[in-house]
């Protein structure tokens, strides 16, 4: 045999046996259950645009001397519960005291949220906000 059959005949054989190793015939095991998570994160009803809205709207109610002339963001996380009531409101990064006061106010005054889904199961879930006081 010359040499060009033979490697042809060698690459032929390990083709073949790359390919049984791979399948052996049957079906893949299905009877594994391979946990799948799908998540949806807590939201506001009607979504982050209607509680922009809600934020926006409680910033200007508050008269300017509420929190004095201080401009800035203070940002607020809470946690968002399995029923969506919102708890351990805290302030994350804050100015003064007043205006920190109102930011609190204003979370604390939201409405339910929906809250974040894994595998359709309500769960809890930790979330921030940043209240501009821009006036």
């Amino acid at each position: 045999m010359n040499m060009k059959k033979c490697l042809t005949l060698f690459i032929l054989i390990l083709a073949v046996g790359i390919a049984k190793a791979q399948s052996n015939g049957s079906p893949p095991d299905t009877s594994k259950n391979i946990p799948v998570y799908t998540v949806s994160e807590a939201s506001y009803p009607g979504g982050i645009g209607r509680f922009r809205q809600y934020i926006d709207l409680m910033v200007k109610k508050l008269a300017p001397d509420r929190f004095g002339s201080e401009q800035g963001v203070v940002q607020v996380g809470f946690i968002v519960q399995k029923d969506g009531a919102l708890s351990d409101i805290e302030i994350v990064k804050g100015l003064s005291d007043e205006t920190n006061a109102q930011a609190l106010k204003i979370i604390k005054g939201s409405v339910k949220w929906r809250p974040a889904l894994q595998n359709s199961q309500p769960v809890v879930q930790k979330m921030s906000i940043n209240i501009p006081f821009n006036l």
